[in-house]
């Protein structure tokens, strides 16, 4: 077991040396100097980079750290690629010029040979590709930093299309991350300025994002949530799954034959709306993030078929986002209030969801914020809401404020989902569609309807507080008794707690009366012929509900 474990040290302190060369050769030996991990890099190469700076007094014309960095990552392949992929996703942490270039990462990636596909198909089912598929194309159509995509035939005759992931891409990754996290480890010890930051936590987040990705059962189950999530809506296609034939390094699913949106010359021959189309398109993202709170985290345009009929079909749910309910009501109350202009419910609502810790600088994070707002808010000339409200968050890293990664993720996602719309229908009016959307979402949050199905949904918990409440005051009384809490009380204050004791009985009675009538009511909807002069009796019942909230509210209220 020492003998593995050595050799897996040596392996790591390779791989790091090759790191650190690929990044001294690109230019980046000052931050490796900072790093203190010069001695890694090969001594030729040291004494050349100092030959050539004596040979050439004049400074060289080099190209941009971006794209020097974006080299780098493809020269140390398929785990550095999903990172920068990755990466691309937070222009908050690494500025906008590193994202745009980090993007052009999607879609470079080289093929791995059919005999290895054959293998690791056989290895995951037991039974060789002949006996599974009828036919199975040997040229894949796609590929990625962890896998690659074939067309293939089942037995019944049905199109599919075959994700094999890479052969060893598992362990590669691994072994990566735990380099990444001790370059990361040494970022924070000895370049200060890199904390804000949190390079540990990119990093812990870069190896659970792709830790999922290599389960293709997780991708699969994600395609399924959102056939689900989508199924009234006509417009768009989510392929199936064909789970016989997926596992964990192979995911099968039905073949959609489709133009993708950045096909401009196939798409000029379909007869298509592109206004419907992009109006469609940024419908069903907007649900995602608003209403499902489950969104495609990468929408762009490779990701997107349009099918005849004005059909849009999505695909490659690897990378997803999760907004709770409680981050989408903040959302909608924050986007409520920017298109209504009012700045300080909008900054409020920003930092409801923000991570202020000791050291942030909130009022000089509310004057950036306010400077951004303002632009939108007052000139004639204005931004997206996307747009505004991306560059609102992603001001939040050099005042030391933190916001959620699935936040930032929802609002690149925003920004890649204007853009794609933009781009196949130019005239597209994102603001217009966005703030219809947002106002909808608003309004049916105070929907009858809605109240009572979440008061249903949360019936059993409010049963149970009920039942535990009275178990509780007992216990709470015998502490009073065995003096375990000591209160002190002014005999002239006797009768004003009397008072305030029967006050407090009048509140629990209204409050058990209340929840006794909404619970009543919401039984009694389900029951169609419970009804007085044509009118649900589970209506009138939520009727008489809402009048009692009322009077609570007013007599807590006015006994405050």
């Amino acid at each position: 077991m020492e003998i593995l474990n050595l050799k897996s040290k040596i392996e790591d302190l390779n791989r790091l040396r090759q790191i650190i060369t690929v990044l001294f050769e690109a230019g980046f030996g000052f931050i490796i100097d900072r790093l203190r991990l010069r001695y890694l890099v090969p001594l030729r190469l040291r004494l050349s980079q100092r030959f050539k700076r004596l040979k050439a007094p004049a400074k060289p014309e080099i190209k941009p750290p971006q794209v020097r960095l974006r080299e780098s990552f493809e020269k140390l392949g398929p785990s550095f690629m999903k990172l920068g992929q990755i990466l691309s996703l937070r222009p908050d942490l690494i500025g906008f010029e590193y994202a745009k270039e980090l993007e052009k990462l999607q879609s470079r990636a080289a093929t791995f040979s059919f005999e290895q596909v054959e293998k690791i198909i056989q290895k995951e089912f037991g039974r060789p590709i002949g006996e599974l598929f009828k036919s199975f194309e040997k040229k894949a159509f796609a590929a990625a930093s962890l896998a690659q995509v074939h067309r293939a035939v089942l037995k019944d005759g049905t199109q599919a299309a075959v994700k094999v992931q890479r052969p060893n891409i598992e362990e590669t990754i691994k072994k990566d991350i735990h380099i990444l996290f001790f370059l990361a480890f040494l970022l924070e010890k000895y370049i200060p300025e890199s904390k804000p930051l949190r390079p540990t936590q990119v990093v812990k987040e870069f190896a659970a994002w792709t830790m999922r990705e290599l389960d293709f059962k997780v991708e699969a189950t994600n395609t399924e949530r959102f056939r689900y999530n989508l199924k009234d809506e006509p417009d768009i296609k989510i392929p199936k799954v064909y789970w016989d034939l997926t596992s964990q390094k192979v995911l099968t699913m039905e073949f959609v034959d489709g133009v993708k949106l950045d096909e401009e010359e196939r798409l000029a021959k379909m007869k298509l709306s592109r206004e419907l189309l992009a109006s469609n398109a940024v419908k069903v993202l907007l649900k995602q993030f608003l209403i499902d709170g489950f969104f495609h985290a990468d929408p762009h345009p490779g990701n997107f078929f349009v099918l005849k009929n004005n059909i849009i079909c999505l695909h490659d749910f690897g990378m997803v986002g999760y907004v709770s309910p409680e981050m989408r009501s903040e959302m909608v109350s924050y986007f409520m209030s920017f298109i209504n202009q009012d700045m300080e419910n909008s900054l409020k609502h920003l930092l409801d969801v923000a991570e202020v810790r000791e050291g942030s600088d909130v009022e000089g994070f509310k004057q950036e914020v306010s400077s951004i707002l303002s632009a939108w808010f007052y000139s004639p000339a204005k931004e997206s809401i996307a747009t505004s409200f991306f560059k609102a968050i992603s001001a939040s890293v050099k005042y030391n404020i933190v916001f959620p990664s699935n936040l930032v993720l929802l609002g690149k996602a925003m920004l890649a989902t204007e853009a794609m719309a933009k781009r196949f229908y130019p005239k597209f009016d994102f603001n217009e569609q966005f703030a219809a959307f947002v106002g909808m979402v608003y309004r049916s949050a105070f929907d009858p309807r809605a109240a009572a199905k979440d008061f249903q949904d949360n019936m059993f918990d409010y049963l149970a507080f009920l039942k535990k409440l009275p178990e509780h005051t007992l216990k709470l009384l015998e502490k009073f008794e065995k003096g375990d809490i000591g209160v002190k009380i002014n005999i002239e204050e006797f009768i004003e707690v009397k008072e305030e004791i029967d006050r407090q009985n009048d509140v629990r009675i209204l409050a058990g009366l209340t929840a006794i009538t909404l619970l009543t009511s919401a039984l009694v909807m389900n029951i169609e012929e419970a009804r007085i002069f044509g009118i649900s009796l589970g209506r009138i019942g939520l009727l008489i509900g809402f009048v009692l909230i009322i009077w609570l509210f007013n007599l807590v209220r006015k006994n405050k």
